[in-house]
């Protein structure tokens, strides 16, 4: 299994939304990220909306009940579940 430690890659937000505003929010980016790719805008802002969805995630996942242990073994689930499908290429 590919080893996948758990830690943030963008600040803290601020002031975060409440959940719910939050995860509209990351839906919102990735209907931004399609309309630039359907629109032909270029990769180089597909990359830039991609970048908003994976910000806004990561400060949705921030404000839940967790600590980093926790989202850890979260995470390794998910990995877990998504090698079992053959998600992934190797290591």
């Amino acid at each position: 299994m590919v080893a996948t430690p758990w830690h943030w890659q963008f600040p803290p937000i601020a002031e975060p939304l409440p959940l719910e505003e939050q995860i509209a929010s990351i839906i919102g980016e990735v209907v931004e990220a399609l309309e630039a790719l359907q629109n032909g805008e270029g990769y180089e802002r597909v990359a830039e909306e991609l970048m908003d969805v994976k910000h806004r995630t990561e400060s949705a996942i921030r404000n839940l009940p967790f600590d980093d242990d926790q989202l850890t073994a979260i995470k390794r689930g998910v990995i877990e579940k998504n090698d079992r499908r053959g998600y992934y290429g190797g290591e």
